[in-house]
């Protein structure tokens, strides 16, 4: 299986922060998980964030067609940098 893991670091503590609290506010993490919050996003996808370190994985579903893994991780990113920046989000990730 390929594609299905995509990572980014936030630079920052105060970005690291305003993820944990907007990702929060979309959907309570799964966890405790040792230093990590995961958090169920559509389509069975899921962004993983390591507040310590400010480590973000964006988990494509395994079920997502090869030819759209791509697409799927940039609409995450994006979705996730609207989310953590405060400016309007699509719905399409919304649960």
């Amino acid at each position: 299986m390929r594609d299905l893991l995509w990572g980014c670091q936030l630079r920052d503590e105060a970005t690291i922060r305003e993820a944990l609290r907007a990702l929060r506010m979309h959907s309570p993490p799964r966890g405790p998980a040792l230093g990590v919050e995961i958090f169920d996003i559509d389509a069975g996808h899921q962004v993983v964030l390591v507040p310590r370190t400010g480590r973000i994985q964006i988990r494509i579903h395994v079920l997502t067609p090869q030819d759209q893994r791509h697409q799927a991780a940039r609409s995450i990113a994006s979705w996730l940098e609207e989310l953590v920046n405060g400016r309007p989000t699509t719905e399409e990730h919304r649960r």
